[in-house]
């Protein structure tokens, strides 16, 4: 039987190892990064709705191939997008509320309060400006009436004209994550009443769904139930702290415990939880239905959603020759549905707590070192596990590579060093200077990846301090690395210099842990230090580039196109020539990351042409054409 995937794969020699490339990073093209969340919508946030396809459809008339995203989980600590508690869940916050208005679960009128709600928590001291447009044209517009580009490549004027005013919405700028979350799971929460009443849990594609994931899902339902039952999901799903009708049965299920015990619980781990549900099993399952059949059941509804909608989304893209990269972080958290149905899996004590947790070690950024937290796996127990009906390596990991490479075309893996060795950190250390280096069975799991989905569509983001063991290990599975052009002028910055690419790797402006082009340039204009040629890292932009500053995003650009590397990926703020207020993320800061959104009306049919040119030129243009 043929694996999995083989068609997208062929035969390529890759640097003397003979093994096969994934045809689909083989080929010149050129992408953009940008996360679902920073899309413009009248909710708060972008979702996988009107303006993802209208997004696709920029992509298509720029010539781009690839969209590039973060990970689509639900997020956790500090609303990152790297913080979740499951590696398989979609995230809830991208559901596209007027998608469930067309389904008949909501209503056109609930939607228009949602959004004057939001327009009302608006973030403080933040430019909100006009109130921000509908999403959609006309209401009811449906899923297959999004405007695309004509036959000639040409892209209708949509992101670069105002839509109808007179509909309220949320900040155009940032994501306000708590009053979004709270609006949008009140949205969610009445359609799935609706879908209940309408006889949806009987649906077949619903039991269908449910069954083809129950080896995560109903763990996951389960986990959020309990979460719910003990106090930690209070005042989101579906209450904001208000006592709704239907609750009565909720509050006497979780009258076992008092207030006090409830309020305690609600921001521990499930490590706090009552013995009896620390240690899953399908009895504790079988409690969580019985305690919160709402809840468990809400669960459910929610995951079958986003699957539906996210297939949708996948379609369209495909139907205009975008593929979609997403982001596999290495770890995942402890408490989260994963750890908890899998503690043998991981390397924990006997009360559940992490014995070793992730981090890297003190270095010349970090005078201690970086403590991470995540709990690190057993490998012996995963190279050993029993999949579901047989028996295989790395189960869990072929479960979740499945469930991946159904979302996505190709996928970067973050901080694919881990896979060689892993900085292991005492549990309960409060900084990571005690830890000390661990192997990783990297190609022993690379190997299972391999034989289980037939091929290996991955980008190794190999930054950092790499060992000659991590780079032997990406090239022997052909897998593209990264270079970043923002290090390429350093002192030490030959390697990341376009002449230096090799064509199996993916170049990139910057990512999301990176200042913007503009920022980084505004920083190192006037930095008068030198290395030993004696220049300046303006000195040897200008002498490699042979430009000045003007338009200095689309110098960088351009490098990045002509780079012999197979994969040139833009950050949308780069395309755009984005000041500091648009970086995503600073890493080792808690406040403000991961809210940046994508101004309206920017994305036009003149830049969607600038950027096809120089896709024509450098010969990435998707298509060939």
């Amino acid at each position: 039987m043929k694996k999995r995937g083989t068609s997208d794969a062929v035969a390529v020699r890759t640097a003397g190892h003979g093994m096969e490339a994934p045809a689909i990073l083989d080929v010149r093209a050129c992408g953009i990064l940008l996360h679902p969340t920073s899309l413009p919508g009248p909710y708060g946030c972008g979702d996988v709705g009107p303006h993802a396809r209208r997004f696709i459809d920029f992509l298509f008339a720029a010539g781009v191939r690839w969209w590039q995203m973060l990970p689509i989980h639900p997020t956790g600590e500090a609303h990152s997008p790297y913080s979740t508690d499951s590696a398989f869940a979609g995230n809830p916050l991208l559901i596209d509320l007027d998608r469930l208005a067309d389904d008949g679960l909501l209503t056109r009128a609930e939607l228009r309060r949602a959004a004057r709600q939001a327009s009302r928590v608006a973030p403080a001291g933040r430019q909100t400006g006009q109130p921000a447009r509908s999403s959609r044209l006309t209401s009811g517009t449906a899923e297959n009436e999004c405007t695309a580009p004509d036959e000639s490549g040409e892209i209708p004027p949509i992101f670069d004209q105002a839509e109808p005013r007179g509909s309220p919405g949320f900040s155009r700028e940032r994501v306000n994550y708590p009053p979004v979350q709270t609006l949008r799971m009140e949205a969610l929460w009445r359609a799935y009443r609706r879908f209940v009443d309408g006889g949806g849990l009987n649906d077949r594609a619903f039991a269908a769904f449910v069954g083809r994931n129950r080896h995560w899902l109903r763990p996951y339902a389960a986990f959020r139930a309990l979460k719910w039952h003990y106090g930690a999901g209070a005042g989101l799903a579906g209450t904001s702290g208000r006592r709704r009708a239907g609750d009565s049965a909720q509050a006497e299920a979780r009258g076992s415990l008092d207030a006090d015990a409830r309020e305690q619980l609600a921001s521990q781990p499930w490590t706090h939880w009552p013995q009896r549900h620390r240690r899953f099993s399908q009895d504790v399952i079988d409690d969580a239905r019985r305690l919160q059949p709402d809840r468990f059941h809400f669960e459910l509804f929610i995951q079958f959603t986003f699957d539906r909608q996210w297939r949708s989304l996948r379609r369209y893209a495909a139907e205009r020759g975008v593929a979609l990269m997403g982001d596999l972080p290495i770890f995942v958290h402890h408490d989260s549905a994963d750890v908890w149905s899998n503690p043998e899996l991981f390397l924990l004590d006997k009360a559940g707590r992490p014995r070793v947790v992730s981090g890297v070690p003190p270095d010349l950024f970090s005078r201690t070192g970086q403590l991470w937290g995540h709990p690190l796996y057993d490998w012996p127990r995963h190279g050993a596990t029993t999949g579901r009906g047989h028996r295989r390596s790395f189960a869990w990991w072929c479960d979740r590579f499945d469930v991946t490479l159904e979302r996505f075309d190709a996928v970067r893996v973050d901080h694919f060093l881990g896979f060689h060795r892993f900085w292991a950190v005492p549990g309960r250390a409060k900084t990571a200077m005690r830890g000390r280096w661990l192997p990783t069975p990297g190609r022993a799991l690379l190997s299972a990846l391999k034989r289980h989905a037939g091929r290996l569509p991955l980008v190794a983001e190999d930054l950092g301090v790499v060992t000659p063991g991590a780079f032997a290990l990406r090239d022997d599975f052909g897998l593209p690395g990264m270079r970043i052009l923002q290090h390429a002028f350093d002192p030490d910055g030959r390697y990341h210099q376009p002449h230096n690419h090799p064509r199996r790797c993916a170049v990139y402006t910057g990512t999301h842990d990176y200042p913007t082009i503009a920022a980084w340039y505004d920083a190192v204009r006037d930095d008068a230090r030198t290395g030993d040629d004696g220049l300046t890292i303006r000195q040897r932009l200008e002498r490699y580039t042979g430009a000045k500053s003007a338009d200095v995003h689309w110098t960088m650009i351009r490098l990045a196109f002509a780079s012999p590397a197979n994969l040139a990926i833009i950050p949308v703020q780069d395309v755009l020539g984005l000041p500091a207020s648009a970086r995503m993320n600073t890493p080792a800061t808690v406040e403000g990351n991961w809210e940046w959104r994508l101004p309206e009306r920017r994305l036009t049919a003149r830049l969607a042409r600038r950027l096809r040119d120089l896709a024509a030129t450098f010969e990435r243009l998707a298509g060939g054409g």
